[in-house]
């Protein structure tokens, strides 16, 4: 229930993880996110939310191609192309999120390049 006291913590980045428990609450994800700005801690996430919120960085999935994904393998299975045993696959593509503000304050600075693979850029 209590935010932690990133005054005391010896931390370089902040990870929010995708456990609903914690940061499930949009309220609380961006309370962490601002407090350890405060205290210039980055933070990175697992979806646009959280580079928009102010995370420095997120890395997210690109749901379209996971739907064509999702569509070669039932296409698969339709024409029996493989057996009961079907394996877990990853996504093929992901995106890749960067809150520039986040940076400024943080006094980090990121390449031309790597701001021209992100997907979106946040001001």
């Amino acid at each position: 229930d209590k935010i932690p006291d990133f005054n005391n913590l010896a931390i370089d980045l902040l990870w929010l993880i995708p456990d609903y428990t914690i940061v499930g609450n949009p309220t609380v994800t961006a309370r962490l996110i601002r407090d350890g700005l405060k205290y210039n801690i980055a933070s990175m996430g697992f979806s646009r939310f959280y580079a928009r919120s102010g995370a420095l960085l997120a890395i997210g999935c690109d749901y379209e191609d996971i739907g064509k994904q999702s569509a070669e393998m039932v296409l698969k299975i339709r024409k029996r192309e493989t057996n009961s045993n079907i394996k877990i696959i990853v996504p093929r593509k992901v995106k890749f999120y960067i809150n520039r503000a986040a940076a400024d304050l943080l006094k980090i600075t990121i390449s031309a390049p790597v701001i021209q693979s992100a997907a979106e850029v946040f001001q």
